[in-house]
């Protein structure tokens, strides 16, 4: 049985990613805001990590997109992602994300919405993959109404090949192509409208790799090299990146809000994360994520002591975000030290203080205002990190 990803633990991957390329935003195109396959990647890797019948099972991943679709004057970039299990049967069905992002502004973009909509069908699922032609085809089954889809990949180049180590022994062969996906249907059904309502016509352009199940995390070139070089998937690094000066967050299995100082910038970076829990919903669930990073300072410095912490967030950075909130904890942080973290290619050292409270809406309460539909702070348990670095 697969190990569900929870809400948190999917935003934490997406603000990986979408972290990377806010950094690398002065070299990105308007066309390439956070990587979906890299994204999906991490998600498939943090999903299977305890489940032993997936490290020796081999993998198939189909990427579609991105498609621009126009609801309602707005620009939305559609993907589509497929993970499948050759060898797995009826045990370890399909799995499929279909995800819409936009960005502001449209060239070196510093903000994103993005929203995904997931599919576990448990039973009535096919999926069928000839390695030799890497021709392709799914169908989700009637498990997931409303909504369906039936999708077949043909490439369109020829098939490269990367020798790799097998975590069986000896060694096999990663392989890549290109080519289109076809639908019979695509019909994907949200629960909002105008945005997104029934999705009827799904991505087209296509890339997809074949893991006979290497030894270790393998990058596929659908990746970007920029991304690729900025978040590396190598596993057992021990030095993190270094965090800025304070964290603020708070998290529940359906919600997230996370405000994070910059390390060595006077910047920020803000997440909204909201959807269904997939424990509760397995078959089809939802996300949907506020991403932002603000050159303006929208986490100043919290008043913090030996008898509690006080600190503000604001969102006059954020073009999807308006209000603010407030942090109050009561009672004395909890100390650690000795941590060691790495940034600009050097070590630093640093001790952190943890307040635990509740954070609050002001008078003009914090609200993400996704297109789907506003969410509004309400007051909850929160964390205040503070690092104090030498």
């Amino acid at each position: 049985m697969r190990r569900r990803l929870t809400l948190v633990e999917r935003a934490s991957i997406v603000v990986v990613v979408v972290a990377t390329s806010l950094v690398a935003a002065a070299a990105a195109s308007a066309s390439s805001p956070p990587q979906r396959p890299l994204a999906m990647w991490h998600r498939w890797s943090r999903a299977h990590a305890n489940a032993p019948a997936f490290t020796f099972l081999s993998t198939v991943f189909t990427f579609a997109g991105p498609r621009e679709v126009r609801i309602s004057g707005v620009r939305y970039e559609m993907g589509l992602t497929i993970f499948g299990t050759p060898g797995g049967g009826a045990s370890q069905p399909p799995l499929a994300s279909i995800d819409l992002q936009r960005s502001v502004p449209r060239t070196r973009p510093t903000a994103f919405q993005l929203h995904e909509y997931d599919f576990t069908p448990q039973t009535g699922a096919t999926f069928t993959f000839d390695k030799d032609t890497m021709d392709t085809s799914v169908d989700l089954g009637a498990s997931i109404a409303p909504s369906q889809l039936a999708a077949t990949y043909t490439p369109a180049t020829a098939i490269t090949k990367r020798r790799c180590a097998l975590v069986t022994g000896g060694h096999g062969y990663l392989r890549e192509s290109h080519g289109t996906t076809a639908y019979s249907p695509f019909s994907v059904v949200t629960p909002t409208s105008p945005f997104f309502g029934t999705l009827t016509s799904g991505p087209v352009q296509t890339g997809e790799a074949f893991d006979p199940g290497c030894n270790g995390t393998v990058i596929i070139s659908l990746v970007s090299s920029r991304v690729r070089a900025a978040v590396p998937l190598a596993a057992g690094s021990r030095v993190h990146p270094c965090a800025g000066r304070e964290t603020l967050g708070t998290t529940s299995a359906t919600q997230q809000w996370a405000f994070d100082k910059v390390f060595g910038e006077r910047a920020s970076t803000q997440l909204v994360d909201t959807g269904t829990d997939p424990n509760t919903q397995p078959v089809a669930s939802e996300a949907h994520a506020i991403i932002a990073g603000t050159s303006v300072y929208d986490l100043p410095r919290p008043r913090h002591g030996a008898r509690g912490a006080t600190a503000e967030v604001f969102s006059a950075g954020d073009p999807f975000m308006t209000g603010s909130a407030t942090f109050t904890s009561a009672s004395a942080p909890r100390a650690t030290g000795g941590h060691v973290c790495k940034a600009g290619g050097a070590l630093h050292r640093f001790s952190s203080l943890r307040y635990t409270g509740l954070l609050a809406p002001n008078t003009n309460p914090l609200t993400a205002g996704f297109d789907t539909a506003p969410v509004a702070l309400t007051s909850r348990h929160a964390t205040l990190v503070v690092r104090i670095y030498r």
